[in-house]
């Protein structure tokens, strides 16, 4: 396999789930081997961040990238899409601190990214081929299930693992969730990542959150300013999505999906396994990408 740009520039804007600014990104073709790398051209100097697990930061609820001093964050929808594409080298210019959260899903990254055409290069693509069992585990936040008593929220937070098996025919992601403490139902699911099933199945998965956890998020942390009922789905305490709709019936582990596809996509390489991942969140997907990439 060889490795891929993009035919032309592509632009688009939004604003920023967190930073509630409004956002504008430019892709634009990069030569073999350059990686992908960030550039934020709002600040001085234009300092680039290479999208790699090196320059992973800890950030909560989205992937932070830190190179230099100079951060980019919410990279995590955009990163996915370029992993499922195949898309191996890009400059991305952005004049601001994090990555535009468009509708809460990674379509309108794709489909502008089909505009721009995929190129073709003479450079191989690296490839990692799992052999053996992979098993991280992470004990439950007692943090968070703190915030869900302070909030009077019922149930309990689960430990979380992901487990990685060979599947030498290229990358299967499975997903378990449970939400039962917000009346969310159970919900599991198990695709082949390929670019047909990406933009159809995972892509237009988009982000959630509690009701009550973003009250809390806007006013104490200073998190999610730009977030609507139009680009998260907000669940209320009855279980409802707040002012939308669900686009799937399982869209919930679906966008958990595209979260984790953008995590491992740090590694900078194709990636041959099964990975199941029970009750994942940003900071055990980011364990996974360090460990696949030690190998």
């Amino acid at each position: 396999m060889r490795q891929n740009t993009i035919q032309k520039p592509v632009s688009i804007a939004g604003t920023g789930l967190h930073s509630g600014k409004t956002i504008h990104l430019k892709l634009l073709p990069a030569p073999c081997n350059h990686h992908i790398v960030f550039v934020r051209v709002d600040l001085p100097g234009k300092p680039c961040i290479p999208a790699c697990i090196h320059n992973l930061s800890s950030q909560m609820r989205c992937t932070a990238l830190v190179h230099n001093k100079a951060k980019i964050h919410t990279t995590e929808h955009l990163l996915a899409t370029c992993f499922a594409m195949k898309l191996d080298n890009l400059v991305i210019e952005v004049d601001g601190p994090e990555i535009p959260g468009m509708d809460g899903s990674a379509l309108p990254f794709y489909n502008m990214l089909k505009e721009a055409g995929i190129q073709e290069q003479e450079a191989q693509a690296e490839e990692i081929i799992i052999t053996k069992e992979i098993l991280l585990q992470k004990k439950a936040n007692p943090l968070w299930q703190k915030l869900l008593q302070a909030l009077k929220i019922g149930g309990k937070i689960h430990s979380s693992n992901i487990q990685v098996l060979p599947h030498p025919s290229g990358l299967k992601l499975e997903y378990f969730l449970d939400y039962s403490f917000s009346h969310i139902p159970k919900q599991n699911i198990a695709l082949e990542i390929e670019e047909d099933t990406f933009a159809k199945e995972i892509a237009p998965a988009r982000t959630f959150a509690l009701q009550k956890e973003i009250g809390i998020g806007q006013k104490i942390l200073g998190l999610g300013k730009g977030t609507t009922s139009q680009n998260t789905l907000i669940i209320t305490d009855k279980g409802e999505i707040l002012d939308n709709t669900l686009r799937f019936p399982d869209e919930l582990a679906r966008h958990k999906i595209l979260d984790l596809l953008g995590d491992i996509s740090l590694v900078g390489k194709r990636i041959h396994a099964h990975i199941i991942a029970r009750y994942s969140g940003h900071s055990l997907n980011a364990a996974l990408a360090k460990t696949v990439d030690s190998l």
